[in-house]
């Protein structure tokens, strides 16, 4: 993982398909190569690797929260929320998973739920810049043009 902090995302897409090839049972590599080529903008090799992660590893918050990425630039907001809600289930105290919950439900055109997701986030930690920004537009929403 440390190849896409570097940025070196087609050499990290390599090395993870590698890794793949010789353990097709590591579920971190799977998760390793879904998360390359969802940076890469290439969701649906992302999806099919993050599916494979969270198969052989159903606890690992990471292929789900990654997963619901995916799903999302997918614009498949219903299967993206399921994989939201199971990446809460597993880690109930990720604020990050409750804000990208509500920018799905947001999307979908839920904002009282996006709303609702946002203030989770915040309840569990105030200092979540994103889920503040994003609960401020939400509620903007809600009221309309002045």
């Amino acid at each position: 993982e440390r190849e896409l902090g570097r940025g070196e995302i087609d050499r990290a897409v390599a090395t993870f398909t590698e890794a793949t090839r010789l353990e097709p049972d590591w579920a971190n590599a799977h998760e390793g190569l879904g998360v390359a080529l969802l940076k890469q903008g290439n969701f649906e090799g992302a999806v099919t690797e993050l599916r494979n992660a969270v198969q052989l590893r159903p606890d690992y918050y990471d292929a789900h929260f990654n997963l619901g990425m995916a799903l999302l630039g997918q614009n498949d907001f219903d299967a993206a929320i399921a994989k939201f809600k199971d990446a809460i289930r597993l880690r109930p105290s990720a604020a990050e998973a409750y804000n990208t919950l509500g920018l799905a439900l947001r999307r979908k055109g839920d904002t009282a739920g996006a709303i609702a997701a946002f203030k989770e986030a915040l309840k569990i930690d105030p200092q979540e810049r994103a889920a503040r920004e994003n609960l401020d537009t939400a509620l903007k929403q809600t009221v309309g043009p002045n």
